[in-house]
Order: structure tokens, then C-alpha cells, then sequence
């Protein structure tokens, strides 16, 4: 907070490359804050990214654009603002893509899935399908980077999917019985991967620098 303070102080600066970084950084660090109020914490992430949106463009520098753009709907998730952060999420692909960094892309795609997951609200239809699909995409993408704890988080993600549709009842039996299988099957290898004390469906912001 003192840096962004000194930034604050010389005009010149202030609008310098390093301030979407520095925005972005101590926006992470109250993401991930434990002390203090966490709805505080999570409305001043978000204020602190919003800034750093109105100062770094997708032409400029689209790596710290589309992370912006990913760490605000993860705020906006923590505040069930699900419209909202769809629309984040969906422009921070304008950037990202899977042959561009497949990490990154698989980070935005996972939290795609989170956010179709929580809009459908666990009934059958669009969202969790496409809840379904961004997570499939998400997996891939992870296990194309290397990134097995990232993997164990999609998985993790596609095992309560899977569950929930298929014990909506709505699907053949046949099929329901091969989604709890898959879910099943997803569930034991994200244990696998996946650190014990890890967020169960959102992974961890990462600090650009």
C-alpha cells in the first residue's frame, strides 16, 4: 500500500506501465487476505482492480489486462455477482487463448465453470452444461501446461458437475449412472493432484509481475 501511495503522489507516475501491476499485485494480496473482514477485503480487491482497468488496455499490455480482467470475476464471484463476472471472464478471452498460454486460458476457462455452475444453481439446462464444457476445456488446457494442481482443481470441479446432473434425475438412467462413474472417477484423481488444503473450485490468484 506505501508503493501505491508513492505512485499516487507523482503525477508522472501514476500513469507509468508499473501502475496496472502494482494495482493488480496488492488487489491479489487483498484477495487472499486472511485477516480483517473478508467482504472488506473482497470489495477492496475489486475497487483496486477496477482502477487498474481504467488505466491498462488490451493493446498496451494484454497480459495484465486479461489477469485484471480474470482476478475481478473472481472478486465479483465472492459477491455472487455471477452476470458480471461471466461478462469479466469473457472478455479476459479476448486476450487469452490456449496457444497463446494454456495455463492462463485453462485458469479463465476453470473459472468460467464455476461461474455457469453457480447460475444454473445445481438444475439441469444451459449453465451446467456449460459449466461441463468450460471445466472439460480447463482440464486439458492444465494438463497441456503442466499445472497438476490446476488439473486436480478442474477435476475436482467436473466431479461436483457430474454429481449434480446426474442426480437431477433428468437424464436417461443409463446416462446418469455413466455421469456418476465419470464423476467418481474425476473425483479420486483430483484428490490426487490437488493439495488437501487447496480451495475446492477456485484456484489461487496469480501475482503478475
Amino acid at each position: 500500500e506505501r508503493a501505491l501511495l508513492l505512485v499516487d503522489a507523482d503525477p508522472d507516475v501514476a500513469e507509468a506501465a508499473v501502475l496496472p501491476t502494482l494495482l493488480s499485485n496488492l488487489a491479489a494480496a487483498y484477495g487472499m487476505r486472511l485477516a480483517g473482514d473478508r467482504e472488506h477485503n473482497i470489495a477492496e480487491s475489486a475497487r483496486l482492480l477496477r482502477r487498474a482497468l481504467e488505466v491498462v488496455a488490451i493493446d498496451t499490455d494484454g497480459d495484465t489486462w486479461a489477469t485484471v480482467q480474470t482476478n475481478l470475476a473472481n472478486c465479483l464471484l465472492e459477491q455472487a455477482q455471477v452476470s458480471d463476472a461471466l461478462d469479466h471472464l469473457q472478455q479476459a478471452l479476448r486476450w487469452r487463448s490456449r496457444e497463446r498460454d494454456p495455463r492462463d486460458w485453462a485458469y479463465t476457462q476453470l473459472h468460467l465453470g464455476v461461474a455457469h455452475e453457480r447460475q444454473s444453481r445445481g438444475q439441469p439446462g444451459p449453465d451446467l452444461l456449460a459449466a461441463i464444457d468450460h471445466t472439460h476445456e480447463a482440464l486439458e488446457a492444465a494438463e497441456e501446461a503442466g499445472d497438476e494442481v490446476l488439473a486436480g482443481h478442474a477435476l475436482h470441479n467436473l466431479a461436483s458437475q457430474k454429481l449434480r446432473m446426474a442426480q437431477t434425475g433428468k437424464a436417461p438412467s443409463a446416462e446418469g449412472a455413466a455421469l456418476l462413474v465419470e464423476a467418481e472417477s474425476h473425483a479420486v484423481r483430483g484428490l490426487q493432484l490437488r493439495p488437501p488444503d487447496s480451495a475446492p473450485d477456485l484456484g489461487g490468484r496469480a501475482l503478475k509481475t
